[in-house]
């Protein structure tokens, strides 16, 4: 299979997004190998980019197929609600670090945590 230069997505996962529909390379017919042509490299950048911020692969094809079709307003809008829902995830993250930080001051100082030290 001829990868596309500079991706690193493994030959399984590039198997998953064609049997998925989100990719379609061409096939080379002497060998039947992939060939992915640029706009195939960019195709699998985005499902790459797309997955790393926590896209499901339905959601991921849904986008690109309304990309496909020129309606980039809700894929932005699409994007807007992911960017919320990890601003959530890490609003609540950084209150349990902040959480973890505070117990484990005090128990540094005391020695040990009292029910007092974790109802705050």
């Amino acid at each position: 299979m001829k990868s596309p230069s500079g991706l690193r997505s493994r030959p399984r996962a590039i198997r998953l997004y064609e049997a998925r529909g989100l990719l379609a390379p061409a096939r080379e017919s002497d060998n039947g190998y992939r060939s992915f042509s640029e706009s195939d490299a960019l195709r699998l950048q985005t499902i790459s980019a797309l997955r790393a911020v926590g896209f499901g692969l339905e959601q991921i094809k849904s986008m690109i197929d309304k990309l496909d079709r020129g309606d980039s307003a809700t894929v932005h809008h699409d994007l807007e609600l992911q960017r919320m829902a990890v601003a959530a995830k890490w609003v609540e993250g950084k209150y349990a670090i902040d959480m973890l930080d505070e117990l484990i001051g005090r128990l540094e100082a005391k020695g040990r945590l009292d029910a007092a030290d974790c109802s705050s």
